[in-house]
């Protein structure tokens, strides 16, 4: 009976252990196969340039639709703009010393809000001292981050 019982035992072992190995190869399996989805991913994502030319452009945009007093086409491009913003401390978090998330919090709390206030209250002349801000914002990052030579100047005049 003893020996039985061992020999089950010894089988139960053998069992568990062929079971665990199995498992452990099917897993490490599926994590080089996610390993290598990832990769793909992380090179198909935008990189810090295009993000930045997105904000350009929709910076833009967004001043040309309030100059026409197109409100409805500026709330869109400073959503737009918004969700641009947001990707980049995600994209490069620390940039020469200097927290990105920190700047891009303090655009979308500090000029961007002013600007989605102006848009909400079709209000051209607040709009533009929120743009000016926006503009000023980002070119105070620029030289935060050694890049001076980028400057952002708003494409419309103020009413």
């Amino acid at each position: 009976m003893k020996a039985s019982i061992a020999a089950v035992a010894s089988f139960i072992a053998l069992a568990v252990g062929a079971y665990a190995a199995v498992r452990a190869t099917a897993l490490e399996q599926q994590l080089h196969d996610l390993s290598a989805r990832v990769q793909g991913v992380e090179l198909t994502k935008p990189g810090i340039r295009e993000v930045m030319g997105q904000v350009y452009t929709h910076y833009n945009d967004l001043g040309a639709a309030a100059e026409q007093g197109n409100w409805g086409l500026a709330q869109y491009k400073l959503m737009q703009l918004e969700e641009f913003m947001n990707m980049v401390p995600t994209l490069r978090p620390i940039e020469n010393g200097l927290k990105l998330g920190d700047v891009s919090g303090a655009f979308v709390k500090g000029p961007l809000a002013a600007m989605y206030a102006a848009v909400k209250s079709q209000n051209k002349a607040d709009f533009m001292t929120g743009y000016r801000g926006a503009a000023m914002t980002c070119n105070g990052c620029h030289a935060a981050t050694g890049r001076v030579y980028i400057q952002i100047v708003p494409a419309v005049k103020a009413p």
